[in-house]
């Protein structure tokens, strides 16, 4: 079985969850975990590379109800040393950095529409 990545989220995740309501997280902490844990550079169809990145991620995961959700991430490879007893390194990481909802073609993040990553500001 392949080594699960290590789900690490930001500060400003929270802080964007708190705009989404309550009644949503648990779909969005499953489709994270789901999608996110084993395969998080696969491509699908609610899994997306982004050109150009949005705030540092390079990845955006679709999800919740008509998948308005738009999860940004980043993936992490760390550099893996074999030792003498195997491999014990740390897995690679998955960086939750942001969380957003999609309303025809404008994405808002926390309570704010955002065009550009210039306009964004914690």
């Amino acid at each position: 079985m392949p080594q699960a990545y290590r789900v690490v989220f930001a500060r400003n995740f929270q802080v964007c969850l708190g705009f989404i309501p309550v009644k949503h997280h648990p779909l969005i902490r499953d489709a994270i975990l789901k999608q996110l844990l084993f395969t998080p550079t696969l491509l699908t169809r609610n899994r997306k590379q982004l050109d150009p990145e949005i705030y540092g991620a390079t990845w955006e995961l679709r999800c919740g109800p008509r998948n308005c959700y738009r999860v940004l991430y980043d993936v992490v490879q760390l550099e893996h040393v074999e030792t003498v007893q195997g491999n014990d390194n740390e897995p690679d990481e998955v960086r939750i950095l942001l969380i957003g909802e999609k309303i025809g073609e404008r994405l808002i993040i926390a309570g704010k529409v955002v065009n550009d990553e210039t306009d964004f500001d914690f």
